[in-house]
């Protein structure tokens, strides 16, 4: 609002005074403001000025904000959409509907970010027809049953458990250990991991859930070998 024609205007006549010259004794250039006008304007001229348009474009008001709504979908009725209730109730030309729809913008964006995690996926060396079918990594266990109980690398408890992108658990550490001395394959399925390790929040709450690691694995060993005991009797008694 200080820049405006209006403004400029009053800052004139406040440099020129009475004098009629724009002058403060500093040989200072004032700008704009500080041209000599010639034509003889007072504080009421210049605020009539916003009805007859000379000074250039109404000063925009500074006690309210203008907003714009474009209307997409001009057959939904408004007020039913954003608040559940019309005051024309059955009576309203309008459709009656609070479903979200998206717009052709919105579908050309989320297939521009798929395509631009495909390309990720394929500069990395992951197939990403692949990662489509292993269904996002802790998606496929969906089960308490499908969690394991121990490390597949070092054959004992978890310790820090992560999962990788094709869904298989590791201990923190050799996992890391492993890719540093044969690479980014997984263990179990050999599928590129690409380095990537995420948290394991399922197996977590499932390890706190039944007291720890060591004692699932303690617990799943003993079974086991109850069950091999009943199986083979033989080799039991040996034993």
């Amino acid at each position: 609002a200080d820049r405006d024609a209006r403004a400029i205007a009053e800052r004139n006549l406040a440099l020129q005074g009475e004098s009629g010259v724009a002058d403060d004794g500093t040989k200072r250039y004032l700008g704009q403001a500080g041209y000599k006008n010639y034509a003889k304007k007072d504080a009421a001229q210049i605020g009539n000025n916003k009805m007859t348009g000379t000074q250039g474009p109404i000063r925009a008001p500074a006690f309210f904000r203008a907003t714009c709504r474009f209307d997409y979908q001009p057959d939904i009725c408004k007020d039913y959409k954003d608040t559940g209730f019309c005051g024309f109730g059955d009576s309203c030309k309008f459709m009656h509907d609070r479903g979200n729809f998206k717009t052709g913008w919105q579908m050309e964006k989320e297939w521009e970010e798929k395509q631009a995690k495909r390309k990720q996926l394929i500069a990395m060396g992951l197939d990403p027809d692949e990662e489509k079918e292993a269904g996002g990594g802790d998606r496929s266990s969906v089960l308490e049953g499908d969690l394991p109980f121990a490390c597949h690398i070092c054959r004992g408890p978890f310790k820090d458990p992560i999962l990788t992108k094709c869904g298989h658990y590791f201990c923190q550490s050799c996992a890391s250990s492993r890719h540093q001395s044969e690479g980014p394959n997984c263990a179990v399925c050999g599928k590129n991991t690409a380095g990537i390790f995420n948290a394991a929040p399922k197996l977590l709450a499932h390890g706190k859930k039944h007291g720890g690691f060591a004692q699932i694995f303690e617990a799943t060993r003993a079974a086991s070998e109850a069950a091999a005991g009943e199986t083979n009797p033989d080799v039991a008694s040996a034993a």
